[in-house]
């Protein structure tokens, strides 16, 4: 029996389990050079989405980040930051998105390495799906210290150690930290992953999950805790492989 139908709670965030196409099965990538040495006081990786729609709707939190796409960096987080979830009711559609943004903009909580405000163009993922990310077109800038993740669509194996890069909520120093997790199992196409530490994953939803190698499988989504520990929801970069 798969572990969020034992859960029987809510998550944090809105979750839909859906079916995708099965990822590729490849070997784990070359090791990125940024991830060596005291990495996330030396690149800035998560930021904090601010945003708002022309009917007046507007708020600000939970995490999104860089993805490096064929065409250059894009803007990858969460779709249920169109909805509910973040205040935002009724939902704005995808297909609606260019038509009904006003302002999209990204910053860093802590502006030690980067604090530049950047500011989101229009949306790449305008066609609806079941996945829980959108990639949004975003000005970035060159900059030895703002880092655009490499993705990775391979398979990820039952049992390998992932991370969760984000800033916990409540954190005053706004600092980007390193969250280990292990991959359980896949349900409904997500990934499904523990906590090795307990911490507060309250809007870290959009933050990336990276492999041991540096590269970027998935987009936080959800999560809850059951019997002591922490399970958290992941979809995978797979579902929005045609926007990269």
């Amino acid at each position: 029996m798969q572990i969020f139908k034992r859960l029987g709670i809510a998550f944090f965030a809105i979750i839909l389990f859906t079916g995708c196409d099965a990822p590729e099965v490849t070997q784990l990538g070359p090791k990125q050079a940024w991830k060596k040495g005291d990495y996330l006081n030396s690149r800035q990786i998560v930021f904090t989405n601010a945003y708002g729609f022309k009917d007046g709707r507007s708020t600000t939190g939970a995490s999104s980040f860089f993805v490096q796409g064929k065409k250059g960096p894009v803007l990858c987080t969460a779709k249920h930051l169109l909805g509910a979830a973040m205040g935002i009711t009724p939902t704005v559609e995808t297909s609606d998105f260019n038509a009904k943004m006003d302002f999209w903009k990204v910053y860093a909580r802590n502006d030690a390495l980067f604090a530049d405000t950047l500011s989101v163009s229009g949306i790449v993922s305008s066609n609806p799906d079941f996945s829980d990310i959108i990639v949004l077109n975003c000005s970035f800038e060159k900059n030895e210290k703002l880092l655009a993740l490499k993705p990775r669509f391979s398979r990820v194996n039952v049992g390998e150690e992932l991370e969760i890069i984000g800033c916990e909520y409540g954190d005053p120093s706004g600092m980007q930290k390193s969250f280990k997790v292990f991959h359980e199992e896949y349900d409904g196409g997500k990934l499904i992953v523990k906590s090795k530490t307990k911490f507060v994953a309250t809007e870290m939803s959009g933050s990336p999950v990276v492999d041991a190698s540096g590269y970027v499988v998935g987009v936080l989504v959800g999560g809850s805790a059951f019997q002591g520990n922490m399970y958290l929801s992941v979809d995978p970069l797979t579902r929005v492989k045609k926007y990269l």
